[in-house]
């Protein structure tokens, strides 16, 4: 997961659930690092159920996001599969025509096939403020 471990505010605890929406991102594995990789090929899919809510825009939601790391050197990752899946919630409200967006997400499930690098437990709950496109 490429990002530098201060990047929300210094508050680590935050920095590693917080999820970044956008290419070489895999909700559920924020906390890890996976240096020296330095190629990452990713994708999701995601599926959402509107609630009727009237005041805000509610939505129970799955998601399944995997990928493809590299390094370039191929000492270290060559092509390892990597993914998580989970369950959520959006919600979306415009407050002077300005949205407001938050995502909790909750991984059930990952996919880790890197010898040596094991994971111990999934994230707790995941955090966004941002949609991906």
């Amino acid at each position: 997961y490429l990002r530098h471990p201060e990047s929300f505010y210094g508050i680590s605890n935050m920095t590693n659930r917080y999820h970044l929406p956008g290419d070489g991102n895999i909700r559920g594995l924020t906390g890890l690092s996976l240096m020296p990789a330095n190629a990452i090929i990713s994708g999701n899919l995601e599926l959402a159920y509107s609630l009727p809510v009237t005041f805000v825009n509610v939505a129970v939601t799955t998601f399944n996001d995997f990928g493809m790391i590299w390094d370039q050197s191929g000492e270290n990752y060559n092509g390892n599969i990597i993914g998580a899946g989970g369950v959520g919630f959006e919600f979306k409200k415009s407050v002077y025509h300005k949205p407001l967006y938050l995502r909790i997400d909750k991984p059930l499930w990952y996919v880790w096939d890197i010898a040596g690098a094991p994971i111990n437990e999934l994230q707790d709950i995941i955090i966004s403020f941002e949609k991906g496109l």
